[in-house]
């Protein structure tokens, strides 16, 4: 009888561990933008179809706002278009290491 209660309890903690994790791993993100249209590509595709990036940017810009967010590739992008916003949200160290990975050669980082 003990051993079915403990079954019991471990699979009903099992149960709400999965649970907390799932929920905590979500993206939350509030920055107004579109969703990826490709799983791989994200919005590779659509800004190859605006026909370059800036006026990908600036359709964007004009139907969300001066805050926007895109994904290029499977990263998303976030664009600033205004100084004033730019200087509520800047933060120096909140960058993604991907971003710069292109310029490491520059650096000297893979020594």
């Amino acid at each position: 009888m003990l051993a079915i209660i403990i079954a019991y309890v471990v699979v009903v903690l099992s149960i709400i561990i999965y649970f907390i994790i799932r929920h905590s791993s979500k993206e939350k993100f509030n920055v107004p933008g579109v969703n990826a249209s490709d799983s791989k590509m994200g919005n590779l595709n659509d800004i190859g179809q605006a026909g370059s990036l800036h006026e990908y940017l600036t359709t964007l810009h004009k139907k969300f706002g001066p805050i926007v967010s895109f994904y290029w590739g499977q990263q998303r992008v976030v664009s600033i278009a205004s100084p004033e916003a730019f200087h509520e949200t800047r933060r120096l160290f909140d960058r993604p290491v991907s971003l710069f990975a292109q310029f490491d050669f520059l650096l000297n980082l893979n020594r």
